[in-house]
């Protein structure tokens, strides 16, 4: 495989991953709106979740020219929220940023 067809290639598992992410936040948010989704509420610090979630992010963004800066606070952020739909919010607004 040259040069060219190899970035081809990961250009389009990037698009694939892309895809699925996609596709599985669109039946996530239909099964919400159908009340098909318990909620959870859990205790979490908001300042560390972020940096974990921002961690997990980062290397995908940089594929995109993008750095994701996180700089947490000082002092931590007790929260009561759903990990996984806020996660679903904030990877929304990920991919929107990579396409924008």
């Amino acid at each position: 495989m040259n040069a060219a067809q190899e970035k081809l290639l990961l250009t389009a598992e990037r698009n694939l991953d892309r895809l699925h992410g996609t596709i599985s936040r669109l039946v996530e948010y239909s099964l919400f709106e159908q009340g098909r989704v318990e909620l959870e509420s859990l205790p979490l610090d908001l300042a560390v979740w972020g940096a974990v979630f921002a961690k997990r992010h980062a290397a995908r963004l940089l594929d995109d020219s993008l750095i994701l800066d996180y700089q947490p606070p000082a002092v931590p952020l007790p929260a009561q929220v759903d990990p996984r739909l806020l996660a679903l919010a904030l990877e929304c607004l990920l991919e929107n940023s990579a396409k924008f």
